[in-house]
């Protein structure tokens, strides 16, 4: 998920997507923690590999205890970012501030009907009889 143009309607049903369970999980704040995670993952995956002052590209060595004095060399990548944190506060300011009510609007946020109202539902008669007619429970007498 990537946030980037932010005055488009599908961004803000992205972004939404983003903020609604941050609201929900009162209690809980590991699905919107989940969210942010993704977001920063997203938005930092693809870092470049960090140049010194003449263009050389950056490298430094490691010690673990795992080599046993030996060492390992690693790429040093460019500093992170948090740009998505402007844009979510952006989205998030414009919302409040039109007072949009995107719960009435957003398919994925109606409610929806119980699993168990698609099925059959027999009455306490039909059921009572089954269960004394299964060949397992019928004769207990």
């Amino acid at each position: 998920m990537e946030v980037v143009a932010m005055d488009t309607e599908r961004s803000k049903k992205r972004v939404w997507m983003v903020i609604w369970p941050l609201g929900i999980a009162a209690g809980s704040s590991h699905g919107g923690r989940l969210y942010l995670a993704v977001l920063h993952w997203n938005e930092n995956c693809d870092r470049a590999q960090a140049v010194d002052a003449e263009g050389n590209p950056v490298y430094r060595l490691r010690y673990p205890r795992s080599k046993e004095g030996g060492h390992t060399v690693e790429r040093v990548l460019t500093a992170g970012t948090c740009g998505y944190v402007k844009a979510l506060m952006r989205v998030v300011v414009e919302l409040v501030e039109n007072r949009e009510q995107l719960r009435d609007n957003m398919e994925e946020l109606q409610p929806q009907p119980a699993r168990s109202a698609s099925h059959h539902h027999p009455d306490n008669g039909e059921a009572v009889q089954a269960f004394e007619q299964h060949h397992r429970f019928g004769d207990r007498n």
